[in-house]
């Protein structure tokens, strides 16, 4: 199974866990499931939005190393990195996440055979495409296991 594959197997996986978005667990977490989904669905769209506009090459990358160590560990670390405002979620109701996970799902299929740019990530620096979904797939593993961690 490619990256990608697994990529969007990872994401029906969240959208399966949404009948649970009211559920909360503050030892786990201060946000609920409902949160941890929609935020790993902005996340995918903000990037492929991203990636799909940045057709030039990046001239340098200062954060390599970090990006580097995040590749090579394939870890988030918790409470850590706060998400920034634009993919921090208002509504995380059922409807929204409904409307997130199609909205993401489309996104993943346009950029899949993306060969061009790169994804400009705030904390790890420009990202190339190819690495794209190891990105996607590291981040939402991140959020799949705190919301399991909330549902047990």
């Amino acid at each position: 199974m490619s990256s990608f594959e697994k990529l969007i197997t990872l994401v029906d996986e969240l959208y399966q866990e949404s009948n649970w978005a009211e559920k909360s667990s503050v030892e786990v977490s201060k946000a609920t499931v409902g949160w941890h989904i929609a935020h790993s669905y902005l996340v995918i769209i903000k990037s492929c939005e991203n990636l799909l506009s940045n057709t030039n090459r990046p001239s340098k990358n200062r954060k390599w190393l970090r990006q580097e160590v995040f590749f090579l560990l394939r870890k988030i670390p918790r409470n850590k990195i706060e998400a920034p405002d634009f993919v921090v979620p208002i509504d995380d109701s059922e409807k929204e996440i409904k409307r997130l996970y199609e909205q993401a799902m489309s996104l993943l299929l346009q950029i899949k055979q993306n060969k061009d740019g790169y994804l400009s990530h705030p904390f790890l620096g420009p990202i190339k495409p190819k690495r794209v979904p190891l990105f996607l797939r590291i981040h939402t593993t991140h959020h799949l296991r705190i919301i399991r961690e909330i549902i047990k």
